[in-house]
C-alpha cells in the first residue's frame, strides 16, 4: 500500500489522502485562492461590490440622461423642419391660389418654379410637384417634372377634406418616395371648382436628420464612456473614506478594541458613521472589559470558594475518621459531634454569605425598604456586641445624633454594622476604642466604625473588600471569618444606592464609613449627644 508523509513524521495512505488534508488543514493545490477569498472579509467584498453597483448607477443614469436629452434634441428637430417644410408648402398653396387663374381666358394653370433651399437644410432644397384636378378627379395642369409620370394620388381621405376644407396637409407617396402634401381649393375664371395638390419631397428632412442621428449617437457613446469613467472615479472617491474606515476596523480587530476610527471624513454622514462605530467600540471595549473582569472574578471566586468549603469538608472528615476508627464513650462521641456540627453551621454560613453575594451580582439582592433610624441601629449593634467587647477588653463608644433617617432594610444594614464592629473588635488592641459615629452631610447619612488597630496599607485598603481576602492570614483563620464580611457589606451598601468605604493610619486609626441616602432629611444634627443602648447618652462597654 503506498503511503505519503504529510508533515513530520506523521505518514496517511495516498488513498485517504484528501480526507486528511482537510482534516489537518494542510494545503491542497489550488485550493489557495478560494480559501484567501474566503478568509476575505465579507464586509470588504459587499463593500468592493457597492462601489461598482454604484458606479454602474451613476453611469446608467447619465447615460439615461444623455439618452432623453438626445431624444429630445431629436424630436424637436424633426418637429422644426417639419414645421418648415409644412410652411413652405403653405406658402406655395397661397402662391397657387393668387395666380392659377391668371391665364388666358381663367383657365387654371400651375407655376414651374426651381428648386427651393429649405430653411435648416442647408444647399439642400426641394423640387416642386403640383397637380390641378377637377371635382371628378381628372387631371387639367401639372407641372413639367410630371409629364410622363404617374400623377399625385392623395388620397381619397385627404381629397375629401380638402373640398370640405378648403386647404388640409397630409403626407402621400408618390412612385415609391415619400412626400408632404397640401391639397387646396380653387376656382377657375368661369367659376368651376378645381383642388391643387402640391408635394415636396421629405427626403432632405430625413437625409438631416439620418445624419442628426449619427451625431446624436456619437455623442451618446462620448458621453457613456465619460460617463462610465466619471462615475468610476466619483464612486472610487466616494467610497474611499468607507475603506478606510473598514481598514481601521480591521486594525482595531487584529490589535484591541481600545483603538478608535480616525474621524478624518469630510461629509457629515461619513462622520456620524465613524463617531456611531467609535461609540460602539467604546461599548464592545467596556462589555469585554467587564466581561473579562468577570470571568477572571468568577474563576478566583470559584477558586477561593471551593478552598473554603474544603476547609471545614476536611475538619468534618477527620473528626468522622477518628470517631470511627475504635469504639468510644457516648461523651467522646459527643464532643466530636460538636465540632462536626461547629464546621457544618461554618459551612452554613458560608454558603448563606456566597448566595448573598450571588444575588447581589445578579441586581436580585430583595430588599425590604422603610424608614430606618441609624442611629437607633447603632445603638443596638453596641448592645449586642457589649459581651464580645467586654471578652477582647474593648470599649465600644457612640457618637450619633438622635435622629438619622434612611430608607432601608433594616436587617441588611444591621448585617453592614455587624460585620463592621466585628471586624473591628477582632482586630482593635487591648484597653483601646471602637467608636460608631454617625454624622449627615450634604442630605447623606454618614456611618463610621472607627478603631485603633493594627490598620491597613493602601495596597490592603484596595483589596479588603474583595472576596476571601484577609490582610492577617493567621488571624482571620483563628477568628474563623471567610473574608467575604466586607465584600457582602458592600454590596448591601451598593444596592441601598450607597458606598462603604475605608481609610486607615496603619498604627493609629481605621474608619470603614457606610454613606446613604437621607431620607426625607430624616437627619437631626441639632442632637448631636452621644445615646448608648438605643436610649440614654453615655459609653457602651
Amino acid at each position: 500500500m503506498s503511503t505519503s508523509a504529510t508533515c513530520g513524521t506523521s505518514w496517511v495512505p495516498a488513498r485517504s489522502r484528501p480526507c486528511a488534508v482537510l482534516a489537518t488543514g494542510l494545503w491542497i493545490p489550488g485550493t489557495r485562492r478560494r480559501r484567501m477569498r474566503a478568509a476575505e472579509p465579507a464586509a470588504v467584498r459587499a463593500r468592493s461590490t457597492f462601489r461598482r453597483r454604484l458606479a454602474t448607477a451613476m453611469a446608467v443614469l447619465a447615460l439615461a440622461l444623455l439618452a432623453l436629452s438626445a431624444a429630445a434634441v431629436y424630436v424637436g428637430a424633426r418637429g422644426v423642419l417639419y414645421a418648415s417644410l409644412d410652411e413652405a408648402l403653405l406658402s406655395i398653396a397661397q402662391s397657387e391660389l393668387a395666380s392659377a387663374t391668371d391665364g388666358p381666358g381663367g383657365r387654371v394653370h400651375v407655376h414651374e418654379e426651381p428648386p427651393v433651399p429649405l430653411w435648416l437644410v442647408g444647399a439642400h432644397g426641394y423640387e416642386k410637384l403640383a397637380q390641378v384636378e377637377d371635382p371628378g378627379g381628372r387631371t387639367v395642369a401639372l407641372t413639367a417634372n410630371l409629364r410622363g409620370r404617374p400623377v399625385l394620388n392623395p388620397g381619397w381621405a385627404l381629397r375629401r377634406r380638402a373640398w370640405s376644407e378648403g386647404i388640409v396637409t397630409g403626407d402621400l407617396v408618390h412612385e415609391g418616395r415619400h412626400y408632404r402634401a397640401v391639397c387646396f381649393r380653387l376656382v377657375d375664371g368661369q367659376g368651376k371648382p378645381h383642388l391643387g395638390v402640391v408635394a415636396l419631397s421629405v427626403e432632405p428632412v430625413e437625409r438631416h436628420l439620418r445624419l442628426l442621428v449619427l451625431v446624436l449617437a456619437g455623442v451618446l457613446g462620448a458621453g457613456g464612456a465619460g460617463a462610465a469613467f466619471v462615475s468610476h472615479r466619483l464612486a472610487r472617491r466616494l467610497t474611499a473614506p468607507l475603506e478606510r474606515i473598514a481598514a481601521a476596523a480591521r486594525k482595531v480587530q487584529d490589535v484591541d478594541l481600545s483603538v478608535r476610527l480616525p474621524d478624518s471624513a469630510a461629509d457629515a454622514e461619513l462622520a456620524d458613521v465613524t463617531q456611531g462605530l467609535n461609540t460602539m467600540l467604546a461599548r464592545l471595549e467596556e462589555g469585554f472589559t467587564f466581561q473579562q473582569r468577570l470571568l477572571e472574578g468568577q474563576r478566583q471566586f470559584t477558586a477561593d470558594a471551593s478552598h473554603e468549603l474544603r476547609t471545614p469538608l476536611t475538619n468534618i472528615r477527620g473528626h468522622l475518621e477518628v470517631a470511627l476508627r475504635r469504639p468510644r464513650e457516648a461523651e467522646e462521641y459527643r464532643r466530636e459531634m460538636q465540632v462536626v456540627l461547629g464546621e457544618v453551621e461554618r459551612m452554613g454560613r458560608l454558603v448563606e454569605d456566597l448566595l448573598t453575594l450571588s444575588r447581589a451580582d445578579a441586581s436580585s439582592l430583595r430588599l425590604d425598604r422603610a424608614p430606618c433610624c441609624l442611629s437607633a441601629l447603632a445603638a443596638e449593634t453596641a448592645a449586642a456586641f457589649r459581651v464580645a467587647a467586654g471578652r477582647a477588653e474593648v470599649e465600644i463608644c457612640l457618637d450619633v445624633p438622635a435622629r438619622a433617617l434612611v430608607r432601608g432594610d433594616r436587617v441588611r444594614l444591621r448585617q453592614v454594622l455587624d460585620n463592621l464592629v466585628d471586624n473591628a473588635l477582632r482586630h482593635a488592641p487591648k484597653g483601646t476604642a471602637v467608636g460608631i459615629v454617625v454624622r449627615a452631610r450634604g442630605g447623606v447619612i454618614q456611618l463610621s466604625v472607627v478603631d485603633e488597630g493594627p490598620g491597613l496599607t493602601e495596597a490592603e485598603q484596595e483589596k479588603v473588600f474583595r472576596r476571601f481576602y484577609r490582610a492577617d492570614e493567621s488571624r482571620a483563620r483563628n477568628s474563623g471569618g471567610a473574608g467575604l464580611g466586607l465584600a457582602i457589606a458592600r454590596a448591601i451598601a451598593e444596592a441601598h444606592g450607597g458606598t462603604l468605604d475605608v481609610r486607615s493610619r496603619p498604627g493609629v486609626v481605621t474608619a470603614f464609613t457606610l454613606s446613604l441616602p437621607a431620607w426625607e432629611g430624616g437627619a437631626d444634627i441639632a442632637g448631636t449627644e452621644p445615646v448608648a443602648d438605643g436610649a440614654a447618652p453615655g459609653r457602651a462597654a
